[in-house]
């Protein structure tokens, strides 16, 4: 056998021989420059026509054509099968094609597809776009659609963006990476691709291939679609990891970034989703062209959520204090629409409010748009010549302990809004854009992958979600505002962030509070600096709002948006800790369905009443929380006599060193 790397042609095939006859001509007449070999897989099919037509055409192609009788497993089976004889039959093929019988391709697409795919091993398949013929909407007889110009994994998550019709690169099979033979109803394609993302692969488009797709009135694809609901939810358990709120939001920081933060007066525009991690940095002029193209094809590219207008100072002040930025963005997320006016200032609470029309504005302000805002600027049928053209925008007061902006000048202000006038007149097309007639993007919309992936799950309900993009593992305290007042509390909690901190982890607050808010805490302890976020959780005023459990009174503390606000924030943590009786603790069940462990610290030194009400709640809502930690005797002799498992209740130096914790002790319990 030559050492020469070859190609490889998949065809299954069942039934429909003239329709076969065509796919195995197109294949075997390719104009390449690698040797290739192309295989039939007979699917049990029980029509003799099917082995008589390939055993026709491979006295034609000898050599070149092979026929392999498999027993009836549907497409992901033969497709297998395929595979696996390629593979043992020619050791140096790099790439196979994968084609269905109803269907052709032109002399030069095997060529086209290999030089698309290329040389870098981290590109696992080249798809195309799709050109049907059959049963088509049109006169000429032909359709084209583009389903990703563009490759994202976080579109190929809302739908399968990647044709059958598409070239592997070999090492994903070699590597155990194939089809799902028990999908034999379909949406097969679309999980084989969402295995090569969770291999480490990516696609890349095609263009012009020479795919031809036939259509007909009644496909495989159109019963799948009566089966739709328990298919994806098949795949979504399958991939899990895929659909993990912490992996969506760092494909959406990659991918489709939710901010644009546009500094005017250095003509530079940052893109991000993560204000904590390194932005996409482009000149105004190249994010304006981005905003016209946005707009004549909003279906087909991403844009951010919401733009904010600023100075480069503004937004050094708002990177000098990280600890705030991630709530704040959080914060700017949930407002989709008007124009707001957005000030800062300085109070015992950290909150977003709205100010009521005619409040004086106050210096230090900067300018937040909205995509859905800016869209409807662009569709203005009058021209926008001056700030007094635009919509008169709603005020937002961002208060913080320390104050996010300050000693900016209230001409600053007025600077952002003439700069949004300034991208609206760039950026709207002088005419119509032009389209093709017969090719069109028929992807998934961009809007539904915030609207029907990221936001359902990476947030609770009507909720938004908190952009956190990364993979390190990250670790979430949630307290009340008696147990920062306890220095003894605060060094008990020094052991569990430093274990955290000195792994490589990232430790996050969640803050209960009933009236003021306070974090100088913080700076008085070793580890405060590093605290990545901070975020505020208002209890009830009172405990007059309870729930009995076995004849005892267990107040809830959180009102209903707190709750929320919980559950967002603790789907983006990998452990989240409640220390003593802290009302979070009554969302560790909701937030624990999203894979996040769960944990309750309970010592004296964090609630006085630990043997009261507190205890009783630990008890209520023990089924939510995957550890128990304690140092004091008598609270573990408690717990084991009121029947709570033994492997849920640990110390201290055990939680710190388990798996939960520590990146560099996986394996521990």
């Amino acid at each position: 056998m030559s050492h020469i790397a070859s190609l490889g042609i998949v065809i299954p095939g069942y039934g429909h021989p003239r329709f076969l006859a065509e796919a195995v001509h197109s294949a075997c007449t390719q104009s390449c420059n690698q040797p290739y070999h192309v295989v039939v897989v007979d699917d049990g099919c029980r029509f003799p026509e099917t082995a008589e037509v390939v055993a026709n055409l491979m006295e034609i192609y000898p050599g070149k054509l092979h026929y392999l009788r498999h027993p009836n497993t549907r497409l992901p089976g033969a497709r297998n099968a395929g595979i696996r004889f390629l593979l043992s039959l020619d050791p140096n093929i790099e790439a196979i094609y994968l084609l269905d019988a109803d269907n052709r391709i032109e002399p030069y697409s095997l060529q086209t597809f290999r030089d698309v795919l290329g040389e870098d091993a981290h590109i696992g398949w080249a798809y195309p776009d799709i050109s049907f013929f059959g049963q088509v909407w049109n006169a000429e007889g032909f359709d084209t659609r583009e389903t990703a110009p563009c490759y994202s994994r976080l579109l190929h998550l809302v739908g399968n963006i990647s044709e059958a019709g598409s070239m592997v690169r070999v090492e994903a099979f070699k590597r155990g990476v194939l089809y799902d033979e028990t999908m034999t109803s379909g949406f097969e394609d679309w999980e084989f691709w969402l295995s090569m993302i969770d291999a480490g692969y990516v696609g890349r488009a095609v263009h012009n291939a020479g795919f031809s797709y036939r259509r007909r009135p009644e496909s495989m694809l159109a019963g799948s679609r009566r089966l739709e609901e328990s298919l994806i939810s098949y795949i979504r358990e399958k991939h899990k990891s895929l659909f993990a709120p912490r992996h969506l939001m760092a494909l959406e920081h990659e991918d489709a970034p939710a901010y644009a933060v546009v500094c005017g007066d250095e003509g530079k525009v940052f893109q991000f989703s993560d204000p904590l991690l390194d932005p996409i940095s482009e000149s105004l002029s190249e994010f304006t062209r981005r905003v016209e193209n946005w707009y004549s094809n909003t279906a087909a590219l991403f844009f951010p959520h919401g733009l904010l207008f600023l100075t480069s100072e503004q937004w050094r002040q708002l990177k000098a204090k990280p600890r705030y930025l991630r709530w704040l963005f959080w914060q700017l997320r949930s407002k989709r629409e008007q124009l707001f006016s957005v000030a800062f200032a300085e109070g015992a609470r950290m909150t977003s409010e709205g100010r009521p029309w005619g409040t004086p504005s106050l210096p230090d302000r900067i300018l937040y748009v909205p995509s859905s805002s800016l869209r409807s600027l662009l569709d203005d049928p009058n021209e926008i010549e001056g700030i007094s053209d635009l919509p008169a925008p709603s005020k937002l007061l961002i208060e913080t302990p320390s104050q996010l902006i300050r000693n900016t000048a209230a001409a600053d202000a007025d600077t952002m809004f003439a700069e949004l006038v300034t991208l609206v007149q760039n950026a709207r097309p002088s005419a119509p854009a032009l389209r093709h007639m017969h090719r069109r993007y028929a992807g998934p919309n961009q809007s539904a992958i915030r609207a029907n992936l990221i936001d359902p799950i990476c947030a609770f309900e009507e909720q938004v979600p908190i952009a956190l993009s990364h993979e390190n593992k990250r670790v979430l305290l949630a307290m009340d505002a008696s147990t920062i007042e306890n220095p003894a509390s605060l060094q008990k909690m020094g052991k569990l962030a430093t274990s955290v901190l000195s792994a490589g982890g990232e430790l996050a607050i969640v803050q209960e509070y009933v009236e003021a808010f306070d974090d100088s805490w913080l700076d008085q302890v070793s580890w405060g600096e590093q605290v990545t976020d901070l975020f505020p959780l208002q209890q009830r005023g009172n405990h007059e709002e309870f729930r009995m459990y076995l004849g005892r009174r267990i107040s809830a503390r959180l009102p209903i948006s707190s709750k929320a606000d919980v559950s967002t924030i603790g789907r983006m943590a990998d452990t989240i800790v409640s220390i003593g009786g802290a009302g979070t603790t009554e969302m560790l069940g909701e937030i624990r369905g999203f894979g996040v462990k769960t944990a309750v610290w309970l010592e004296s030194d964090f609630e006085e009443a630990l043997k009261g009400e507190s205890f009783a709640k630990m008890l209520a809502y023990e089924h939510a929380i995957d550890f128990m930690i304690s140092d004091d005797p008598e609270v573990v002799q408690r717990l084991s006599a009121q029947g709570v498992p033994p492997g849920k209740i640990c110390s201290t130096d055990v939680f710190c060193a388990s798996s939960t914790i520590r990146i560099d002790h996986e394996n521990s319990e």
